[in-house]
């Protein structure tokens, strides 16, 4: 797989913070650009914690169908290395 497939998101983050940043210095380095650039990281990373893949917490080798109907969502994932 490729490096820019597998850490796209950090990348295309890092990329849009620092054009925020060379706006923010371009623009005379006023508090309220800090301020949306701060956010805007906080938000980046919010957005990276959501949809940053989990290990899953069933023991290895249960039988996802024991898991099914127990209250809990259940995502069976198929992966292919081709």
């Amino acid at each position: 797989m490729s490096i820019f497939n597998i850490y796209s998101f950090v990348l295309l983050s890092g990329f849009v913070l620092a054009i925020g940043l060379g706006v923010v210095l371009l623009t005379g380095r006023r508090r309220n650009g800090w301020l949306a650039l701060g956010a805007l990281t906080v938000l980046i990373i919010g957005l990276w914690w959501l949809v940053k893949p989990v290990e899953t917490t069933l023991p290895a080798g249960s039988a996802p169908d024991a898991a099914i109907g127990q209250g809990l969502p259940v995502l069976i994932e198929a992966q292919s290395p081709y």
